[in-house]
């Protein structure tokens, strides 16, 4: 049922019309008596030329006061009319708003001309915004919420702990509030103010901390926090927030003063004849406590000159990547420590698993415990380091440590806010950047994060052209001259290579249309049949994009016909290398599925269809079947009752060794289809008994029925597919439509599906898609942000690309070959991210486990973290 509205509510609300009204019988009296005194004044003046004694006790009225009363009484009169045009705003009836969500966030229920339109769920970290007069006028990024507003009043629900302020004013859940002139909305952690505003205009920023929701009526900000300033109409009065991309909220750390960034030489420990060159780029800040216990940031006195013009941009390094989303090391801290982090350019954050996130997730376990254990020197622990710097925030007058709230689709993750010196490149040559702003995740409900082995962050590399959205680690090194362009190239076995300073020419030019995302114009996305001769199996090898041998489209009846993104129609895709899928509207995706009719059991790749796109204005793109369909490996699972007939207890023994195979790791190696006839039984039979070997459950009681066999096989069946849609946000029947999902997990080991999820976002510029790991394979890319010139995406042929096709160093060709002595066969599985669709694809082997993910992270259940950590 929907939430009723409170009696203290409406008793509030209740009073504070009577307070108005009462407040406009005062003026309209005040009014009345200076009208009176003015005409009285007017009739002096007429009846006699002498004005009253200057030794009169009383005051004289003069030009100015009259002036005065009339611009007074004119502001009144326009405030009265103003509260009566919103006053006929009716407030709807209980029944009429929607029921209380169950997410345990702050909410946003939009309402015009006094009836409900929508409902947004403040909170998760990657939001866009947008104020305007039209509710439709709004900008949608990339998974991420939107708020509009039509001029009318908005209704706050605070289902947070951390509670909603109006002026200041802690209020109750579900209060009604009206915007007035030179409003601010702010999201945030409340402090005590300290930075004053100019009356009626000011600063206009956004941000998102703690997930809290307030409302404050122009007069200070919070240094913590970012607000924005609309009129009595709802519009924004500052052309900081009304540039062609509304703010993000995910720019939550505070914009820090510009740091200093040197070049010199220095000694490798190798030798003391080698130089070194050594990028060092400061945050030049420091924090003081004042009386106040209110952190100050102060800047730090450079140390060392400005590189020269001729070393500018001089930096560049090759390196090793692994995984469909590249993962690399990259070295936080003094001592420097590794830390394996997604190079993504979907974010523009550090996020990363340390120290603190083991021990807060041990003191949950056993606080006790967490006191017995140590982290070894591989693991980053900032209590180690020598460049840590901890950041504090003001609670109820005291100073603690600051900290962040971040949601992703499938969890949250409270971190804990410092900054460190972060450095990539070689041991000779490297850049470090000090005074970084880190995020330690100490608290979380994120499943990837705790797998063994796994990744251990994030780090965002988005353009952020427009500074008012942050920064992020590329936009630093790109203003710091150190850097302005880094490529990408995907290589053969699940690895590749990130040049970080790229400075190849390969490839055309693609312009960038979004004010922080790497976000280009792509349009006439269609599906077109190859030549059966064609073979699949090489990405790099030139595709004929035609049905016949003369080149031209296929008119035969059973090529379906697809077509996206036309010109009545504009659509704008980000580039994003924490994504391995295509993303695209939900109506796009059944449509494709159903023109491409990928064949579960793979048995039809060599038959499907090239897909097109073209990005920017002239630059093709085609990708062949091998880089848009993705293969998942499936479980074992009990056969059914038919099996049991035709295969006998053998198929059990056989499956022995899948003991404990679910959604969460389903990538072990089963049985191949079998051909059930008697020739086939009758020399299997054998080997299946040799192999046999003891198993609790490799047998179904005797006593079961056959329709009790049944109904056990198909409750495993669904307990699966549910499994892997929460573990891995992969919806199975979903992507097998009419397919019998049961009797293709007892025939197959593989399944083949299109790599594409749905996406239903509409930006001002056209549909929003993403396009990530199916282009790479393909195709080398390119991200470049020259100085005085507008960020720019290049993109080549792998096989044509000079970059890709560069010698490696000494220390790279050693790691291929050391990776090649491991001849351990590898798994794999893809994941979807339940809200984006990001695809996750891991891959294990004997020895190792490198798992590589979407920048938005997937949902572990705390029940079975906790039951794996009990059990590790």
């Amino acid at each position: 049922p929907p939430p009723p509205v409170s009696e203290d509510v409406r008793q509030r609300q209740a009073e504070h019309e009577a307070a108005a009204e009462a407040e406009l019988e005062e003026a309209k009296r005040k009014a009345a008596e200076r009208r009176a005194a003015l005409k009285a004044i007017e009739a002096a003046q007429e009846g006699s030329e002498e004005s009253e004694s200057a030794d009169d006790n009383e005051e004289n009225v003069t030009g100015e006061d009259l002036t005065k009363w009339k611009e007074e009484e004119e502001l009144r009169e326009k405030k009265q009319a103003e509260r009566e045009e919103k006053d006929k705003l009716s407030w709807p009836a209980a029944s009429e708003l929607p029921p209380v969500p169950r997410v345990l966030q702050p909410c946003l229920d939009v309402l015009k001309d006094g009836k409900w339109v929508e409902r947004h769920v403040l909170g998760t970290d990657k939001q866009r915004w947008t104020l305007g007069r039209a509710v439709g006028e709004v900008d949608f990024s990339m998974n991420h919420a939107t708020i509009s507003r039509g001029g009318s009043g908005i209704y706050l629900m605070d289902l947070s702990v951390h509670g909603v302020q109006v002026n200041a004013q802690r209020i109750e859940k579900n209060v009604r509030v009206h915007l007035k002139d030179g409003a601010m909305i702010k999201f945030g952690a409340f402090h005590k103010p300290r930075i004053m505003m100019v009356r009626g205009r000011p600063f206009l920023w956004c941000c998102l901390w703690a997930a809290a929701f307030a409302l404050e009526n122009g007069e200070n900000s919070v240094d913590t926090s970012y607000a924005v300033a609309v009129d009595a109409t709802g519009e924004i009065i500052s052309g900081v927030s009304s540039q062609a991309e509304p703010m993000s909220l995910n720019a939550i750390l505070p914009h820090w003063p510009e740091a200093a960034v040197t070049q010199q030489s220095s000694r490798s420990p190798r030798g003391p004849s080698k130089t070194e060159a050594q990028a060092d780029v400061n945050e030049a800040d420091s924090e003081d406590e004042e009386e106040d216990e209110e952190e100050e940031e102060s800047e730090v006195p450079e140390e060392t000159a400005q590189p020269q013009e001729k070393d500018a941009f001089a930096f560049t390094y090759r390196q090793r990547v692994a995984g469909s989303t590249p993962t690399g090391e990259l070295g936080i801290g003094t001592p420097s420590v590794n830390l394996n982090m997604i190079l993504d350019t979907g974010s523009d954050k550090f996020v990363a698993k340390t120290w603190s996130t083991i021990k807060a997730e041990l003191d949950k376990i056993d606080a006790g415990a967490s006191e017995e254990i140590f982290p070894s020197a591989r693991l980053y622990n900032h209590n180690s380091s020598k460049s840590y710097m901890q950041l504090f925030m003001s609670s109820h007058g005291k100073k603690v440590p600051r900290q962040g709230f971040i949601a992703y689709g499938s969890g949250m993750a409270i971190t804990v806010e410092g900054r460190e010196t972060i450095r990539i490149g070689g041991a000779e040559e490297y850049v470090s950047m000090q005074k970084f702003p880190i995020s330690e995740i100490s608290l979380d409900s994120l499943q990837i994060l705790h797998s063994s082995k796994g990744i251990s962050g994030i780090l965002g590399l988005q353009h952020m052209m427009n500074r008012s959205l942050g920064q992020s680690f590329y936009s630093k090194l790109r203003d710091k001259r150190v850097l302005h362009s880094f490529g990408y190239c995907r290589g053969k076995k699940n690895d590749g290579t990130f040049i970080w300073g790229d400075k190849f020419s390969d490839g055309k030019a693609v312009a960038v249309e979004g004010q922080m995302h790497w976000a280009v114009k792509l349009s006439n996305m269609r599906v077109r049949h190859r030549k059966h001769s064609h073979k699949a199996s090489s990405l790099l090898s030139d595709d004929v994009d035609a049905d016949s041998p003369t080149g031209k489209p296929s008119t035969h009846a059973h090529h379906k016909k697809f077509h996206l993104c036309r010109d009545s129609s504009p659509c704008v895709a980000v580039i994003d290398t924490g994504s391995n899928i295509l993303a695209m509207p939900s109506e796009a995706v059944r449509l494709l599925t159903k023109t491409l009719d990928v064949s579960s059991d793979c048995s039809n790749m060599d038959q499907l269809p090239n897909l097109h796109f073209v990005l920017g204005e002239d630059v093709e793109i085609s990708l062949p079947p091998a880089a848009y369909i993705m293969k998942v490996k499936l479980p074992w699972l009990p056969k059914g009752a038919d099996d049991k007939k035709s295969s006998g207890s053998g198929d059990s023994q056989e499956s022995s060794d899948a003991e404990g195979s679910s959604g969460t790791e389903a990538t072990r190696d089963q049985p191949k289809a079998k051909v059930h006839s008697a020739e086939s039984k009758a020399a299997e039979a054998p080997a299946k008994a040799s192999k046999a070997k003891p198993h609790r459950h490799q047998h179904l009681p005797l006593e079961l029925t056959q329709q009790e066999v049944v109904d056990t096989f198909q409750a495993e069946v669904e307990s699966f597919v549910e499994e892997t849609r929460r573990q891995q946000g992969l919806d199975l029947r979903a992507v097998l439509a009419g397919s019998d999902l049961a009797q293709l997990l007892k025939n197959t080991s593989t399944l083949c599906m299109p790599a594409i999820v749905p996406l239903d976002r509409e930006t001002q510029k056209g549909t929003l898609l993403v396009v990530g790991g199916p282009l790479f394979e393909r195709y080398y890319t390119r991200w470049s942000w020259p100085e005085g010139q507008k960020p720019k995406v290049f993109v080549q042929d792998l096989h044509k690309a000079e970059a890709c096709s560069a010698k490696e160093d000494a220390a790279a060709e050693e790691s291929e070959e050391e990776g090649s002595k491991d001849a351990a066969g590898k798994m794999t599985v893809w994941r979807s991210h339940e809200k984006d669709g990001r695809m996750i694809r891991a891959e294990k082997s004997q020895r190792h486990l490198k798992s590589t993910v979407s920048a938005d992270l997937s949902e572990m259940p705390s029940e079975l973290r906790q039951e794996r950590l009990a059990g590790g």
